[in-house]
């Protein structure tokens, strides 16, 4: 996995600069489904995600310089769009922004999407940022 996309964190802070919004930046932990780890393995694992947060983080702080309001990275684990909406509830956000790496349609379809799902069931304004190809 790679940290957020690059687009809907461009998108967020444009849109949040004018007003000096704060941007809460949520990076979630999606949990994994029957994986097995044995005991090493797990601890690999979790050093894996560690270091994917410590990356998030750091993205977002080169983005985010010259951002003129407050900001912060969460983390959470769980279901992405779930969570997502969980924080938005939390900080009462005006407007949530989450990218989308579509796999095609039947893909989505078939395996789900965090921003489908995060749109239908969010009761915010919800955009969301479809990079270029």
């Amino acid at each position: 996995r790679r940290p957020a996309d690059p687009t809907s964190s461009r998108i967020a802070a444009t849109l949040g600069a004018g007003s000096g919004a704060t941007l809460t930046i949520t990076h979630v932990r999606p949990r994994p489904m029957g994986l097995a780890f044995g005991s090493a393995g797990a601890v690999e694992y979790e050093q894996a995600e560690d270091a994917l947060d410590a990356e998030v983080a750091r993205v977002a702080a080169d983005r985010l310089a010259a951002y003129p309001g407050d900001w912060k990275v969460v983390v959470r684990q769980g279901h992405v769009a779930q969570e997502l909406l969980a924080v938005a509830d939390e900080v009462d956000a005006d407007l949530v922004v989450l990218g989308h790496r579509s796999r095609g349609t039947v893909r989505d379809a078939i395996l789900g999407s965090a921003a489908s799902s995060t749109v239908h069931h969010s009761r915010r304004n919800v955009l969301v940022a479809v990079p270029p190809r």
